[in-house]
């Protein structure tokens, strides 16, 4: 599709949410890695204890991190997803149009 001094190829776009869609799955991976890591209050021993809470609380650091970077991705290649589909309703009706604009001239 061409416009005022820019292309937009669909299919590129498409592509790149799925690219997207693949980081934020390879994140949600590491997130539930993240969650089957979880130390207990006795990983340390008993006078390790407060050292278990202090990397616990770390840790939910982290997988917060990595939640709020799986959210943005997603969110992201929804919009992208959206982009590329109004891009090709419009290219769509943009044809349609030219086309009843010619319908019944003789060449």
């Amino acid at each position: 599709m061409t416009g005022p001094g820019y292309e937009v190829d669909v299919d590129d776009l498409t592509g790149h949410a799925a690219r997207l869609d693949a980081l934020a799955d390879e994140v949600s991976a590491a997130v539930a890695d993240v969650d089957a890591a979880q130390l207990s209050e006795g990983a340390y021993g008993r006078f390790g204890a407060p050292l278990a809470g202090t990397l616990n609380a770390m840790q939910d650091a982290g997988r917060q991190s990595m939640t709020n970077l799986w959210d943005g991705l997603t969110l992201a290649a929804a919009e992208v997803r959206d982009a590329a589909a109004e891009y090709a309703d419009t290219e769509e009706d943009n044809r349609e149009r030219v086309e009843e604009s010619g319908a019944g001239m003789d060449d």
